[in-house]
């Protein structure tokens, strides 16, 4: 081989390794922040042994971890081009991890609910718990953790759940949950088998996307930065789910007059 050979490849790896090294950190640079605080949740910045107290847009750094209290909460903006909110309710301690996919939140105990929508890509979102992992592309779906076990439960789409084994590694196999479903990992064990959400939770499901969009109007108006644009692309994709259900709505409509107007009037369906 020869020296001007070498010179290229030895030149070529260090611009691929300077590619990785920076598109890194640019993803890194996303700003993360808080658009909710209720009460006074405690925050202890990565490499510190200190904790301090939560407030509005508090930017929040790669490691950060948050601990709320009852009767406090908080919501967490990724920003970027996709929408990526979570909400942490009270008797929570999290910690984040944002700087590469599968983005993330380590949910040590207590509770939380993620929406997201058009993630780049091959990438993906988990929230991880000390009992198991729940993640997807674009979802919404909400966690309940705590030592011995963890709740995962879609409340739109699909999400993918998987067991954690003693050494805190992946349990081969996973469960994909589908929206209106959850599964509850024991602790060392894969996901259990699927169970019907109750109502009541979706009822709160939907509780926190109506109070989300009333809440980033208001932020708009005062002038919270990136505010407008999630607002905005929140409202952009429920109009296009309304539209997706009103399009179905009318074609099983359409099917059923078809179906009706047959000899006999017979409905599939009907008995």
């Amino acid at each position: 081989m020869t020296r001007a050979i070498r010179n290229t490849i030895v030149v070529s790896c260090m611009i691929f390794l300077a590619a990785i090294l920076f598109s890194g950190i640019a993803e890194c640079k996303d700003k993360t922040s808080l658009i909710l605080v209720k009460g006074e949740p405690k925050i202890m910045k990565q490499g510190s042994s200190n904790w301090g107290t939560c407030k509005l847009n508090t930017a929040i750094d790669n490691g950060d971890r948050i601990k709320t209290l009852k009767g406090e909460s908080i919501e967490i903006y990724f920003s970027g081009k996709s929408v990526k909110v979570v909400k942490i309710e009270e008797n929570s301690d999290v910690y984040v991890r944002k700087c590469e996919s599968p983005y993330s939140i380590e949910l040590l105990n207590g509770s939380a609910m993620a929406y997201l929508e058009k993630l780049p890509k091959g990438s993906t979102f988990e929230i991880r718990t000390p009992t198991g992992i729940s993640g997807a592309r674009g979802t919404g779906w909400g966690v309940t953790a705590g030592e011995l076990k963890a709740i995962f439960k879609a409340f739109e789409n699909l999400i993918y759940v998987k067991g954690i084994d003693a050494n805190g590694n992946e349990i081969p196999g996973e469960l994909v949950v589908k929206e209106g479903w959850q599964s509850i990992v024991d602790k060392f064990q894969t996901p259990g088998a699927l169970e019907e959400l109750l109502s009541g939770d979706f009822d709160k499901w939907l509780e926190w996307k109506k109070d989300l969009l009333e809440r980033l109007e208001e932020l708009k108006r005062q002038g919270f930065e990136g505010a407008e644009e999630m607002g905005n692309q929140i409202q952009e994709l429920e109009d296009k789910k309304n539209d997706d259900v009103r399009d179905a709505r009318d074609s099983d409509s359409t099917g059923s007059r078809n179906d009706s107007s047959g000899s006999g009037g017979y409905s599939p369906g009907q008995y």
